[in-house]
């Protein structure tokens, strides 16, 4: 797994929250851009998952913490799938729950990349 890539999907959770409270602000549902954004996003942490979860179970990966580690994978690939099924009304409510999604998803990569890189 790549560190700087977890990195990058962080920072790029970041702005997808600022953008989609931006969004939940004006009262505007995360529809167009905001929804693909968070798509494209999600996808790139299942691959990231899927990729490390491979080295954890081959061995090519050892952490100081696997529990740790295997938690947060689970958390970082379930995050934002789990936000869009919170999605009900389209409304700047759904701008604000993506939002804090993002925000979720920033901190548990943030962890992943210490735990990983320990």
């Amino acid at each position: 797994m790549s560190v700087s890539l977890v990195a990058a999907c962080a920072l790029y959770a970041l702005a997808l929250a600022a953008w989609s409270l931006k969004r939940a602000l004006g009262g505007d549902p995360p529809d167009g851009w905001p929804a693909l954004g968070a798509a494209m996003l999600a996808g790139m942490q299942l691959i990231i998952a899927a990729i490390a979860s491979v080295a954890l179970l081959s061995g090519a990966a050892e952490p100081d913490e696997p529990a740790s580690a295997w938690g947060y994978l689970a958390a970082t690939a379930a995050l934002l799938p789990v936000t869009f099924a919170l999605r009900e009304d389209r409304d700047g409510w759904d701008s604000l729950i993506l939002a804090l999604g993002c925000i979720a998803l920033a901190v548990a990569d943030w962890r992943l990349t210490l735990v990983w890189g320990r």
